[in-house]
């Protein structure tokens, strides 16, 4: 499965429309899953694979993600996400995406599909309309790591 790379750029990305195939807290990552897939200097990436989840009449997003390279790359694709979010209809529903669930990167080869997906309920109501304005946003620009 290919997605589109991107050199530390604003990613936003529109989700697809799929309903819930498991219980929102248990997904697990299928090809119904966005992904992006970007490069830090050639020396590392990162794969992020989501979804929004309608359950019981609530949002919820769900996603997972890898890194390669090495500590370092460990340490900044959890700062990615920790300042990463997620809007419908262009209005934040979540911030700090570090729920993602962090799997190895043997699963690149695969997309990570197979691979457990965390979710976070938004508490918001939401439509299955409303799923195709889901975006996932990574901000632009530098990010410092210890």
């Amino acid at each position: 499965m290919k997605f589109p790379r991107v050199f530390r750029s604003l990613i936003v990305v529109t989700a697809l429309m799929f309903p819930a195939q498991s219980s929102a807290l248990e997904v697990v990552v299928d090809q119904s899953f966005n992904g992006i897939r970007f490069d830090w200097d050639r020396t590392g990436d990162m794969l992020i694979r989501y979804r929004p989840v309608i359950h019981e009449g609530e949002l919820h997003v769900c996603g997972a993600y890898s890194n390669r390279g090495g500590r370092t790359f460990v340490r900044l694709g959890r700062e990615v996400m920790r300042q990463a979010s997620a809007s419908v209809s262009g209005s934040t529903v979540v911030r700090n995406l570090s729920f993602f669930n962090v799997v190895s990167n043997a699963n690149n080869s695969n997309g990570l599909e197979g691979q457990v997906a965390n979710c976070v309920n938004t508490g918001r109501a939401a439509t299955a309309a409303e799923l195709g304005t889901f975006e996932l946003n990574v901000r632009d620009g530098k990010y410092r790591v210890r």
